[in-house]
């Protein structure tokens, strides 16, 4: 009895440690940085992008104004370089993705006309910037019209080059179709090749105000876009209130199949989504609301969390936060059907365990996992006594995340800043639980693919002391179209790392651009990944 009582309670503590950080990096200079995005690169390090008006510190270059910031990080969080690109007046860099050769694309938003931009259309372009892989800018393009156009999502496109969207208020140059006023915005979603030559564009919307914040890809080859909307016509067919999360399914060309307007009868609004395993939509963002969809609202905003299935019907939706401002702006999915949501919260109370500084005033860095049931597994608060915000968290290798933001803070979790507001970037390990391992399976290996989305071939990289692999890959049919022959083409046991083994998929000419699924049964359990191949 003593000892099945050791080891219950052995199990219940290790079920419910939190997150630790294992590194927190600020950078920038004595002017306000703030960071809205990360990717993860191939060798593991990651691309930081937002927006600067330093020019001092880790800050060098800046042509005037607001300049795009883009620093590329080694895996420990050390900048290898740091680039601003720009001109005299205002830019805001807003999403990153990488690109099969190892470079990026950031999208963002002008109203320069002179140094590194050309060809502004008007008031405000989506201004986006292709670099390689030393942050060299290999073409940049606006794209818009005469009135003001915000770019804000970036991701590579199923059947090559890459979907751009934001917002627009225009309804000449690049843009056709504006529904309503151009005092409205409508969302704004472009289509352009590996050059940046636009092949197609769609305005959607109503005659009130609609927005996008976030686009991604979809396991069919389509697109979801997260958002809010303030209209009931065009293509809305109802609004609860004031502002509603919108969230709309695309098909790969970009014509919706379905879309739906969610929340309640105050202000909602969507700020990302991310598919799940069995298909299905996770939409975050925020609500005022405490009604029709919303309920158990706490105070003031709350992270607002919408459970969807494939073709749009809400399965469930949770409030979570306490009696002051909490605010969601990203999530990830994690392995076994785990959802990480980081947002900002200035509150001590309701679902959160801890918070800095003064509550109601400055925000931290809240996070909490939930299962897919909506239940909260943990939550943590990072950050110090001044303002912290969390834009983007994204799930990195070795059960860890990346989270990327704002702080002024210089205490608790934050070592240092050197002016209003920089560059934070925070990597936790331990993100996952004993709760989420069902069934638990022991020495688990880590499995990596990159690059992903790739053009030629895809490493599969697997990080295990058994050998006993099986790998397919399948297209969208459930099609086997490649299977490992057990052939290594690298096997490392470098001493004081884990023995490495190594395969690679070069598709064949008639392979088409696509959706692939690798599975991989390693020491017993079963690994899928998604693989994007663009010719």
């Amino acid at each position: 009895m003593r000892v099945w009582l050791i080891f219950a309670l052995s199990f219940f503590l290790f079920a419910f440690m939190l997150p630790r950080i294992d590194w927190c990096r600020v950078l920038g200079g004595t002017s306000r940085d703030v960071a809205y995005s990360i990717v993860q690169s191939a060798d593991g390090g990651f691309i930081v992008v937002g927006e600067t008006s330093s020019d001092n510190f880790d800050v060098s270059g800046n042509h005037g104004g607001n300049d795009f910031w883009v620093v590329k990080l080694n895996g420990d969080g050390e900048i290898l370089w740091a680039r601003c690109f720009g001109g005299s007046r205002n830019e805001s860099a807003r999403d990153v993705c990488e690109s099969p050769d190892g470079g990026v694309i950031v999208i963002g938003t002008t109203n320069s006309t002179d140094g590194n931009i050309t060809n502004l259309h008007g008031m405000e372009d989506f201004w986006v910037v292709r670099l390689n892989n030393y942050g060299e800018i290999l073409w940049q393009k606006c794209f818009g019209g005469s009135r003001p156009d915000y770019g804000y999502s970036v991701i590579p496109a199923t059947d090559g080059g890459y979907i751009l969207c934001g917002n627009s208020l225009s309804n000449d140059g690049d843009i056709s179709g504006h529904i309503g006023s151009i005092f409205w915005d409508d969302v704004w979603v472009v289509k352009i090749d590996w050059l940046g030559n636009i092949e197609w564009e769609r305005s959607l919307g109503g005659t009130s105000g609609d927005e996008a914040f976030s686009i991604r890809n979809t396991f069919d080859g389509g697109y979801i876009i997260a958002g809010a909307s303030y209209s009931s016509d065009g293509d809305l067919t109802g609004n609860f209130g004031r502002s509603d999360c919108w969230i709309v399914k695309l098909n790969y060309n970009g014509e919706i199949e379905w879309q739906r307007n969610l929340g309640g009868s105050d202000i909602d609004i969507a700020y990302d989504v991310a598919q799940t395993p069995d298909s299905g939509f996770i939409l975050v963002g925020e609500s005022k609301s405490n009604d029709i969809l919303v309920s158990g609202n706490h105070g003031g905003y709350d992270f607002f969390v919408v459970r969807l299935n494939s073709s749009g019907t809400v399965l469930w939706t949770r409030a979570y936060g306490g009696s002051n401002a909490d605010n969601a702006y990203s999530v990830a999915v994690v392995e076994r059907g785990v959802y990480l949501i980081a947002g900002a919260s200035t509150s001590a109370d309701g679902d959160l365990s801890l918070h800095y500084g003064t509550p109601g005033e400055w925000s931290d860095f809240w996070l909490i996992a939930i299962d897919d049931s909506g239940r909260i597994l943990w939550d943590s608060t990072f950050g110090g006594s001044n303002i912290d915000i969390p834009y983007k968290i994204l799930p990195a290798r070795g059960n860890s995340c990346v989270i990327a933001g704002e702080t002024l803070s210089r205490d608790h979790d934050i070592p240092s800043t050197y002016g209003y507001g920089d560059f934070v970037v925070m990597k936790l390990s331990r993100i996952t639980t004993i709760n989420e391992l069902n069934p638990i399976i022991p020495d688990k290996p880590d499995l990596f693919v990159y690059p992903n989305p790739f053009n030629s071939s895809v490493t599969i990289s697997i990080a295990s002391t058994n050998a006993r692999v099986k790998l397919k890959i399948y297209n969208l049919l459930g099609e086997a179209v490649w299977e490992s022959d057990h052939t290594k083409i690298e096997q490392s046991t470098k001493t004081g790392k884990s023995p490495e083994i190594r395969f690679r998929w070069t598709p064949d000419e008639k392979t088409p651009s696509g959706i692939y699924f690798l599975r991989s049964t390693i020491c017993n359990s079963v690994i899928t990944k998604r693989l994007l191949y663009i010719k």
